[in-house]
């Protein structure tokens, strides 16, 4: 399908994964990064939220 002045694209999601083979201190990189939380009950990994630009790392 050629781009048209009509046409627009968007990029909504960017997904990327990685092996790591050293195990990871999750609260301690949550409390050092800002915006980061590490809530094992509710997911079991750190999340990152910003505002500007907005973004979420899991």
């Amino acid at each position: 399908m050629a781009a048209t002045p009509e046409t627009s694209l968007r990029i909504e999601n960017i997904v990327a994964s990685a092996k790591i083979s050293e195990s990871l201190d999750l609260p301690q990189i949550a409390s050092s990064i800002k915006d980061a939380e590490y809530n094992k009950k509710r997911f079991p990994g750190v999340v990152i939220r910003m505002q500007n630009p907005k973004i979420a790392a899991l």
